[in-house]
């Protein structure tokens, strides 16, 4: 896509023609899309000075919005000045999604999710779903409802908000090793955030929100409730290239629970920084960094460093540390990658004590037409004590 645009900017437009006038910008080809919208996204605009740089952002501004598969653009002159016309292949935006997840004893997560991802022509998001656990004792219910409305304020702000509801019956209360009963639970979560980008091209993002978030025990346990207040610090030079992602993107995220209305001080504090670098096709080397630690005087709450192939009790704790090294390749066509990859970090209550090391593969199957379907096979194998054979499959869309 780089190139393509690259050698119709260079074809279609002599030198000669900087300096001069946009005259029009005309847009082709949308379907679910509204004008409206790739003119926000634009950084060019009818009147202005014609910028080959200012067009490149602004393809790449659009491309990131994740909704189109090619933004091609045409140049041309027309009486001393400059017209532009942009060319779309859209995303289908509306993706309906299965959810099953199969456990080795039989037990399994069965339900359905549906995605608009371009409500009402212009960029906003919603999320619907329900899932449900079948053949375990504790028959846990999942329901959610999630809306990203795309630069609703102002231009430049987004408004994210949802609710999601969990319901878990006979669940064991275990003390000591020691089975005392039977509760059931009730959990509600209330987020709502503002992301605000700092430029046009929306690299530097800020967010910040709160999360209220209530569980009723009907026993063992009281009633709790969390204020949690969230914040984050975006850095965004990834470009969406369909086949592939390429660029850098780092980010600073911590929520914590207001002290004086919430039932106990508790919180986290996330770190992550990831390159993807392209080497030639569709490939790419990928390599990340991320850090969590806990805070607050909480007991539990313990923050999860996501180091697969072993087991919660050595992934789980007060901070962690995790680098990851990968490779993504095309093996058949831009149909299906092989990706190996190599994590290694740890897990610790204050400082690192262990070294954690987990190779493992991704098998992706991936097709490009109206949505990004995606098949996946992972499988991550731990080595040392506490480690663990982990496998997941799953279908699913990307977007």
């Amino acid at each position: 896509m780089k190139k393509l645009i690259i050698f119709l900017l260079a074809v279609l437009f002599p030198l000669s023609g900087y300096g001069k006038t946009v005259s029009k910008i005309e847009i082709v080809g949308l379907k679910w899309t509204k004008k409206a919208l790739v003119r926000k996204e634009l950084l060019i605009h009818e009147g202005e000075e014609f910028s080959k740089e200012k067009l490149k952002k602004s393809i790449r501004n659009l491309l990131n919005t994740h909704l189109f598969y090619k933004v091609v653009p045409e140049i041309k002159e027309v009486d001393g000045k400059v017209v532009i016309k942009l060319r779309f292949k859209e995303r289908f935006p509306i993706v309906p999604i299965p959810r099953v997840r199969l456990k080795a004893d039989g037990t399994y997560k069965a339900g359905m999710e549906v995605r608009d991802y371009n409500l009402f022509g212009m960029g906003h998001r919603l999320y619907v779903g329900y899932t449900r656990w079948f053949g375990t004792d504790n028959h846990w219910k999942n329901a959610f409802i999630y809306t990203k409305l795309y630069r609703i304020i102002e231009n430049d702000i987004d408004l994210n908000a949802g609710i999601s509801w969990a319901k878990g019956e006979d669940i064991e209360y275990v003390e000591d090793n020691k089975v005392l009963g039977k509760y059931n639970l009730r959990m509600v979560s209330i987020p709502i955030s503002l992301t605000s980008y700092l430029d046009p091209e929306k690299v530097k993002q800020i967010i910040v929100g709160i999360r209220p978030t209530f569980s009723h025990y009907s026993e063992f346990v009281s009633d709790r409730r969390f204020y949690y207040l969230t914040f984050g610090l975006v850095f965004d030079r990834t470009s969406d290239m369909v086949y592939y992602i390429k660029g850098s993107r780092a980010y600073i995220y911590g929520e914590v629970a207001e002290p004086t209305t919430s039932s106990v001080f508790t919180g986290a504090l996330f770190f992550h920084w990831e390159n993807n670098i392209h080497v030639n096709y569709v490939d790419t080397y990928s390599c990340s960094f991320s850090a969590g630690t806990k805070v607050g005087y909480s007991e539990g709450f313990f923050v999860n460093s996501g180091i697969p192939g072993y087991k919660s009790e050595k992934t789980i704790n007060k901070r962690f540390l995790r680098w990851n090294f990968s490779l993504k390749k095309a093996i058949v066509g831009k149909s299906v990658f092989l990706r190996p990859n190599l994590t290694v970090g740890d897990a610790f209550k204050s400082r690192p004590d262990d070294l954690l090391i987990a190779p493992g593969f991704e098998l992706t199957a991936f097709w490009a037409k109206l949505a990004d379907g995606i098949i996946s096979l992972k499988f991550s194998k731990g080595i040392g004590k506490g480690s663990d054979t982990q496998t997941n499959f799953r279908f699913d869309f990307r977007w």
